[in-house]
């Protein structure tokens, strides 16, 4: 995963301007429903333009959890607050309304691992094309069985709250024109 990520930004850095966001995690929130649980937790992408674009995304946070899990990651697709969200609210569907059609999924194996690195940047990428207004956060749940959420959750939501989200992007091109109405640059780059 090391190698990929770093072979994306040679490229990244051999096609012109690269930029790096690094976010902690905004609220998180656990839902549960019959002894399961799910994680929801919200990243403030606002830095980002919509126009940017995103060579990675991955959410890195230092971990030590002493069981091997798989962690599945949806693309939330209705708002929700910490303080009101439950297994039935606000959700048009019991347990979240989340994407179907996109997924992340990352296998910790504990004693090997010392870290969780979950590569989501198709939800970052999603987000943009939708705009920041559908950003609401991500759903963590268990991705090694057919179950709805996690048996076992404790320590994760600790794990998460220390989360980082890092994204790869090229900030969206913007001409430059001196008092003439000459362009100065290509490109000039957002400061972040």
């Amino acid at each position: 995963m090391r190698r990929m990520v770093t072979a994306l930004l040679l490229l990244a850095a051999l096609a012109g301007a690269v930029d790096t966001l690094s976010v902690s995690i905004g609220p998180i929130a656990c839902i549960q429903k019959d002894g399961l649980a799910r994680l929801l937790a919200r990243f403030d992408l606002s830095a980002l333009s919509e126009s940017s674009y995103v060579y990675y995304a991955q959410i890195v946070v230092p971990c030590d959890i002493a069981e091997t899990t798989a962690i599945e990651t949806r693309r939330l697709t209705t708002p929700w607050s910490r303080e009101n969200v439950r297994w039935d609210y606000p959700w048009r569907k019991r347990g979240g309304d989340f994407d179907t059609t996109s997924t992340a999924l990352f296998v910790y194996i504990a004693g090997r691992h010392k870290s969780l690195a979950m590569d989501v940047t198709q939800h970052v990428r999603d987000w943009l094309r939708l705009g920041h207004g559908h950003n609401y956060g991500l759903l963590f749940k268990d991705g090694m069985t057919r179950e709805v959420g996690f048996r076992r959750f404790q320590g994760l939501s600790e794990v998460l709250a220390k989360a980082r989200l890092r994204v790869v992007y090229r900030a969206a091109s913007v001409q430059v024109h001196d008092e003439d109405g000459a362009a100065q640059s290509p490109s000039v780059r957002s400061p972040h």
